[in-house]
C-alpha cells in the first residue's frame, strides 16, 4: 500500500511539473517563435482537460463549487474574449486568436490552481515552488549575465519606437515580476505553512536573495522595491512566529478587500491627480528614472483619450500595432486604465464585483497569520500595478486562488509557532 500511495504522488508530482513548466516556459526570443507558440497551444489543451477535469469534480462533489472562480474566469474571458467579439462586430481591429489564446492560458491556470488547492494542495504547491523557483532563478542569472550586455533580445523598433533590450530568460526585467512575486510569496508561505525545514529555508533565501540582487543589478526599480518588500514582511513573520505577534500589529487590520482597494486608490491618485509629483524628485534623484516617469505619464494621458472614445466596453485584445499607434506602447502602464482600455466600464464593475467577492470569502482567514502575510504581500502588488499592468501576464492568479482557500491558511499566532509537517 505504502509502495502504491508513493507511486502515485510521484505521477501526480510530475503532472503538475509539466504543466507548470508550461507556464513557467523562456521567451519567445529564448526558445523561437515557433516553439513558443507551439507551446502555448499545448495550454489550449491543458485548458480544455482541467474544464472537464473541474466540471466532473464539482459534479461527484469531490471538490466545493466556488461562485469566485466562476467570477475569475469569466472576468478574464470578458477582457480578453467578450470585448473582443464586440468590437471585431463592431468593425475595430482585434488579436482575437491572440486574445482566446491568452484566455486559455489563464483560464487554464485558474483551473488548475483551484483543483491543486482542493485535492493535493501539499504536492501541487510542492511543484509551484519547484518549477516556479527554478524557472524565476534561471531568469535571475540571465539578469547578472546579459543585464549590461545587451540583453537577450535584439533592439527593436516598432512604430518608429526604439524598444528596450532589457528581455531576459522570462521577459523583460520589470515584466519578470508577474512570474517572480507570486513565486517569491507562495515559497515563504509553502515553508511555514508545509515544509519548516532548514534546507527549505535555505533555498527559500537563495531565491529571494538572487531575485532582488537581479533588480538592483538592473535598477528595475518597481521590481526591486516591492520584492524588497516582501522581504521585510517575511523577516517580520519570521519573527513573530518565534517570538511574539505584536511584530506584526496593524497589519492584522489588512484584508484581501482592502489589500484590492489600495491598488485602486494608488492607480486613480497617479492617473487623476499629481500625487506623482511627490515622489518626482525621489525617482529622478535615487533611481534615475525621469525618462521613464515621462514616458509613464505620456502614455497615461493619451490612453485616457482613447477610453473616453469607447468608454463601455473598451477594445478587448486590440492589435498590438495599433494600441501602440494611438499610446506608444501595447499596453496603458496602469492597472484602473487597462481595465477602463480593455473592457471599459462593463469591464471594470465586473473586475471590481469579482475581487470584492473574493475578499468577502477570504474573510473567514482574517486573523490568521498566513492571510495577513498573503493579504499584505497582495496589497503591495497591488499598488506596484498602478505603474505597471497587463491581461497577458498571469501568474498571479495563483495569489488570488490561494486567498479563497481558506483552510489552507494555517491557524492563529499562538498555535502557527508550533506548527511543522
Amino acid at each position: 500500500m505504502k509502495y502504491k500511495i508513493n507511486r502515485k504522488i510521484n505521477i501526480y508530482t510530475l503532472l503538475y511539473n509539466t504543466i507548470l513548466l508550461l507556464y513557467f516556459r523562456p521567451a519567445p526570443y529564448v526558445i523561437g517563435n515557433g516553439w513558443y507558440r507551439l507551446l502555448s497551444y499545448f495550454l489550449v489543451l491543458v485548458f480544455t482537460i482541467v474544464l472537464i477535469d473541474w466540471l466532473i469534480s464539482i459534479i461527484t462533489r469531490t471538490i466545493r463549487f466556488s461562485w469566485a472562480i466562476v467570477l475569475l474566469v469569466a472576468m478574464y474571458g470578458w477582457f480578453l474574449c467578450g470585448s473582443s467579439i464586440l468590437n471585431l462586430l463592431y468593425g475595430n481591429s482585434v488579436d482575437f486568436s491572440g486574445g482566446a489564446l491568452n484566455f486559455a492560458t489563464v483560464g487554464g491556470l485558474i483551473l488548475l490552481c483551484e483543483l491543486g488547492f482542493s485535492k493535493r494542495p501539499k504536492i501541487y504547491l510542492s511543484s509551484f515552488v519547484s518549477i516556479g523557483s527554478i524557472m524565476c532563478f534561471l531568469n535571475a542569472v540571465t539578469i547578472f549575465v546579459y543585464g549590461k550586455n545587451g540583453g537577450m533580445r535584439e533592439k527593436t523598433i516598432v512604430n518608429g519606437i526604439r524598444l528596450s533590450s532589457n528581455y531576459f530568460f522570462l521577459a523583460e526585467d520589470n515584466a519578470t515580476i508577474f512570474w517572480t512575486f507570486p513565486v517569491l510569496v507562495i515559497i515563504w508561505i509553502y515553508y511555514f505553512r508545509f515544509n519548516r525545514t532548514s534546507k527549505m529555508r535555505i533555498w527559500a533565501f537563495v531565491y529571494s536573495a538572487a531575485t532582488i540582487g537581479s533588480y538592483i543589478y538592473m535598477n528595475s526599480v518597481t521590481a526591486m522595491v516591492i520584492s524588497f518588500a516582501v522581504i521585510i514582511f517575511v523577516i517580520l513573520l519570521y519573527r513573530s512566529l518565534k517570538y511574539n505577534r505584536k511584530e506584526i500589529g496593524i497589519l492584522q487590520a489588512i484584508t484581501l478587500s482592502k489589500a484590492f482597494l489600495a491598488g485602486y486608490i494608488s492607480s486613480l491618485l497617479l492617473v487623476f491627480t499629481n500625487f506623482i509629483n511627490l515622489f518626482k524628485d525621489i525617482i529622478i534623484n535615487l533611481f534615475n528614472k525621469d525618462m521613464t516617469l515621462s514616458t509613464r505619464i505620456f502614455i497615461w494621458e493619451k490612453a485616457m483619450v482613447r477610453i473616453v472614445e469607447s468608454p463601455w466596453i473598451g477594445y478587448g485584445n486590440e492589435n498590438s500595432d495599433i494600441t501602440t499607434r494611438f499610446i506608444g506602447i501595447n499596453h496603458t502602464h496602469n492597472f484602473i486604465l487597462e481595465i477602463l482600455y480593455r473592457g471599459g466600464i462593463v469591464g471594470f464593475t465586473l473586475f471590481t464585483l469579482t475581487l470584492l467577492y473574493c475578499g468577502y470569502i477570504s474573510l473567514r482567514s482574517k486573523g490568521k497569520i498566513l492571510y495577513i502575510f498573503l493579504c499584505v504581500s497582495i496589497l503591495i502588488f497591488f499598488v506596484a500595478l498602478s505603474v505597471d499592468f497587463a491581461f497577458y501576464r498571469y501568474p498571479y492568479v495563483v495569489l488570488i486562488v490561494f486567498a479563497l482557500h481558506v483552510e489552507l491558511h494555517g491557524t492563529t499566532f499562538d498555535n502557527m509557532r508550533n506548527y511543522n509537517v
